[in-house]
């Protein structure tokens, strides 16, 4: 389909969906082509979706036009606490870098942990990195209970004290640990602390550690819910 002299314009819907349209007008003409190519697609049974349908191949092409930006030059860019930064369709909430331990400095490596919270698929998802129990005690008074997550990435490796209030703050459905199986089991028998991550990991749905595999989890995921997963064996990659 074409449109000599045509203009594009972009259109935004739900989910942070963004599809192009064409228009024409009679006096006014620009220097370029609308083509559009149309495709027909028969199905062997009854059909009633086609929104959704129409919906999940522009999201597809979308992803085509994000990963093409990222052939460009990459731009660096220097978090502070309070910005959001927008990669696509997800949004990175800062919420914690080494400035906000000022006036005094961090006393080694891992008080550098960048804090952030993903914001995609309508659904949350907590990266606390290498932060220690100063950071951690550091974001339960910032932010208190709005650092509500669907979905917790267990600072340090879980080699690290939590303040139970954090975890209470956080109250996610859903814990990635990233550390080994045997260790996580290690530490949830462990007295340390009062056995605080065997509390933290019964007080969500579902708890994951690193057991050789990768699942790919699709967004919204629930705990128990029904979900596509792809599983891929890290011998046979």
């Amino acid at each position: 389909c074409q449109n000599p002299g045509g203009f594009v314009s972009q259109e935004n819907y739900d989910n942070d969906l963004a599809v192009v349209n064409g228009h024409s007008y009679k006096e006014l003409k620009s220097d370029n082509t609308n083509l559009a190519i149309l495709c027909s697609h028969n199905f062997s049974f009854p059909f009633n979706q086609p929104i959704a349908y129409a919906q999940k191949v522009g999201a597809l092409t979308n992803m085509l036009a994000y990963a093409n930006r990222f052939a460009e030059p990459p731009v660096y860019i220097k978090p502070h606490a309070g910005q959001t930064i927008y990669i696509g369709n997800m949004a990175m909430e800062m919420l914690l870098t080494h400035e906000d331990f000022y006036p005094s400095a961090p006393s080694y490596l891992n008080e550098t942990s960048l804090v952030f919270r993903l914001r995609l698929g309508g659904q949350t998802i907590l990266i606390t990195a290498d932060a220690e129990l100063r950071a951690v005690s550091l974001l339960n008074a910032l932010y208190g209970s709005n650092l509500k997550s669907d979905v917790f990435q267990i600072n340090h490796h879980g080699y690290s004290d939590i303040p139970e209030t954090f975890f209470e703050n956080v109250n996610a459905s859903i814990a990635l640990w990233p550390t080994s199986q045997t260790t996580a089991d290690l530490r949830n028998k462990s007295t340390w602390r009062n056995g605080i991550y065997l509390r933290l990991t019964q007080s969500v749905d579902e708890w994951y550690a690193a057991d050789g595999e990768v699942e790919i989890r699709l967004l919204p995921y629930r705990a128990g819910g029904p979900q596509e997963s792809y599983t891929m064996d890290f011998e046979k990659r």
